[in-house]
């Protein structure tokens, strides 16, 4: 029987327990959110009898800002060996993880059971709530958390699913306390979405001669400039033979291939900053949204990111998207990953959609902004409630890859985003990856070397 030190509220989900008090950085709701999210790692679907066998104590919120205001670097990482059954083996890449939200010495529990040495259930909220973004905010150049500011970045472990690389140090222990019970976790899964920025680049004569001019000026190609004309002269005719648009189609093809029926994210918005904006009522575009749904793919919305900022314009390009597509529940990704905060979370569940994949990297070629590769329904700190949207991590998109490629190696990021999709597969994640139409347009020979990485990853999950 588990007896909780004086002041305590033991909070108990499944085999794990929270010894909360009123100095908690938690409140007992958030609390209670983090701690189900937290076994759900831990156990997948299996179910639980009995009392807890691991019990966190409760950091607070002092011991939070100092953690946060660590140098780069100066976080410790924990060696697992120590935190391990003996004999386990996890097959994780490392024998180290960071150590989030450590416990101070003598912090109040209770007797009964295990203390593990950190409040992941606080470190779980954070991240899954991005709770330094709203609190700690650094604007990038779109109003959004600076990248780097992230404690993820500036402590090192950007690249690693923490969340649910420590949910496999949990689990050891538990399976070990309790031979009897397994875990039941999800198996390793595969997502690959695309974001349709530009449907079509030849949209007008300037673009005809903008594709002219580079490859007469940049690349010095007179026969590659005759062939941009030819094309966008046809394309102006007919935009079924715009590389863009034939870019959808591509996708289709190469998402069948992999297996899999991909989701394409259509905007709404009107040309304006860094909104290309398009008409997706204009007739080839009705064409093109109709055969990715007779394919079986899904369409979603892609929240300009103006409507990101703008409540009005954000109202606007949603009724102008469910005019065109129907009310029905879908997905939604920000473009440029625009998400601000848990207000953009709140507009996407009153609007009535069902996820957002809004939270992963636009400069990095990879990693987990939540610290973690599974979807997971969202929290609205303000208001103390479990929202109706599910968020499912964007763990790599393919310009920051190329990007990187062009500045160090096209292997070397080959090599990158291949650990990245091991580690979710080790944990039995999610990996989801955004793939452009334009992605061949802007990056001669990105179709050729994704295609190939991506039938070698789909077989090996």
């Amino acid at each position: 029987m588990l007896k909780p030190a004086p002041d305590i509220s033991l909070l108990r989900h499944g085999g794990i327990a929270y010894a909360w008090h009123e100095r908690a950085f938690l409140s007992e709701p958030q609390a209670r959110y983090a701690l189900e999210r937290l076994w759900q790692l831990v156990a997948g679907c299996a179910g639980w009898q009995g009392e807890p066998v691991l019990t966190f104590a409760a950091i607070t919120a002092d011991q939070v800002q100092q953690e946060l205001d660590l140098a780069p670097g100066e976080l410790p990482w924990l060696e697992l060996a120590a935190l391990l059954p003996r004999g386990a083996s996890l097959g994780l890449d490392t024998g180290h993880l960071p150590a989030l939200c450590r416990i101070a010495p003598g912090a109040p529990g209770c007797d009964g059971s295990a203390t593990f040495p950190l409040d992941l259930p606080a470190a779980l909220f954070m991240a899954l709530t991005r709770w330094e973004e709203a609190n700690r905010p650094v604007p990038d150049a779109f109003g959004c958390h600076d990248e780097q500011a992230t404690q993820c970045y500036r402590q090192g472990f950007l690249d690693r699913p923490v969340l649910d690389e420590w949910a496999l140090v949990l689990r050891s222990r538990v399976e070990a306390a309790c031979p009897g019970w397994r875990a039941l976790p999800p198996a390793a899964s595969f997502w690959i979405s695309h974001d349709i920025d530009v449907p079509w680049f030849y949209r007008d004569l300037s673009r005809v001669g903008r594709g002219v001019a580079k490859r007469l000026v940049r690349q010095r190609s007179p026969l590659g400039a005759l062939g941009q004309l030819v094309c966008g002269l046809r394309s102006l005719r007919r935009p079924e033979h715009d590389p863009c648009y034939r870019g959808v189609l591509d996708l289709m093809d190469l998402d069948e291939s992999l297996g899999q029926k991909g989701t394409f994210f259509f905007m709404t918005a009107r040309p304006g900053g860094v909104d290309e904006g398009y008409d997706l009522a204009h007739p080839p575009l009705r064409r093109l949204l109709d055969q990715v749904r007779e394919r079986g793919h899904e369409v979603g919305w892609h929240i300009g990111e103006l409507a990101s900022r703008e409540p009005d314009v954000f109202q606007r390009e949603r009724d102008r998207f469910f005019e065109i597509c129907g009310a029905h529940p879908c997905g939604v990704r920000h473009h440029y990953l625009a998400w601000r905060g848990a207000h953009s979370w709140r507009r996407m569940a009153d609007s009535g959609f069902s996820y957002d994949s809004s939270l992963g990297y636009n400069y990095r070629p990879g990693g987990f902004r939540c610290g973690t590769a599974h979807p997971f329904p969202v929290y609205d700190a303000a208001g103390e409630r479990v929202m109706p949207l599910v968020e499912r991590p964007l763990i790599v998109m393919d310009s920051p890859v190329m990007l990187a490629a062009s500045q160090d190696s096209l292997p070397a990021q080959e090599e990158a985003i291949t650990r990245i999709r091991r580690r979710c597969a080790a944990t039995g994640g999610c990996f989801s990856i955004l793939v452009h139409n334009t992605f061949d347009w802007y990056y001669p020979g990105a179709a050729d070397f994704f295609g190939s990485w991506l039938q070698r990853q789909a077989q090996g999950i």
